[in-house]
């Protein structure tokens, strides 16, 4: 029996995911991790220690899941834990990770262009996180297979890479 496909996109805020995701993998469930996130929603933000809690609300969705293919999407945030993880899945599932990666001059622009309503500071937050070096690093050491599909190419360009390596698992 084939094992099931895990795909998943990891990027900042703005890169495109969604938008690739939804042209590459039309007809795929696809868990994004910002519904869980929103779940813990204090005023307008939530509190960084309660973001471990989604994130591990939706690994526990993700195990209950017997889809033969799983598309997920994930942030930046708590890239330890995320590794961690994944290399988990991976004993059980044909894994793969896309690094989206984009300027952050491009994803300001991007998200002023879609009216992005997440507060300045959070939003600033987010785009100054180290990605993806970090995250490189740990991939690497847990010998997870990855791509870096750079955002700012044609999307046509994403989609067909992202699909190859799909055929490829």
């Amino acid at each position: 029996m084939d094992k099931k496909k895990l795909l998943v996109f990891i990027g900042k805020i703005g890169a495109g995911k969604s938008t690739l995701i939804k042209e590459a993998f039309a007809d795929v469930e696809v868990i994004d991790v910002q519904p869980f996130v929103r779940a813990y929603w204090e005023g307008d933000t939530v509190p960084e220690e309660k973001t471990l809690l989604a994130y591990k609300d939706m690994y526990k969705r993700l195990r209950s899941m017997n889809d033969n293919t799983i598309v997920v999407e994930l942030g930046t945030n708590h890239a330890s834990f995320n590794i961690q993880e994944l290399k988990i899945f991976n004993a059980d599932c044909a894994l793969h990770l896309f690094l989206c990666i984009a300027s952050v001059e491009t994803l300001r622009q991007r998200l002023m262009e879609r009216n992005d309503d997440m507060p300045e500071e959070a939003r600033e937050r987010r785009l100054k996180i180290d990605f993806p070096s970090t995250h490189l690093t740990l991939i690497e050491d847990a010998g997870l297979p990855y791509t870096i599909l750079d955002m700012e190419q044609p999307w046509t360009d994403n989609v067909i890479l992202a699909r190859q390596r799909v055929r490829d698992l």
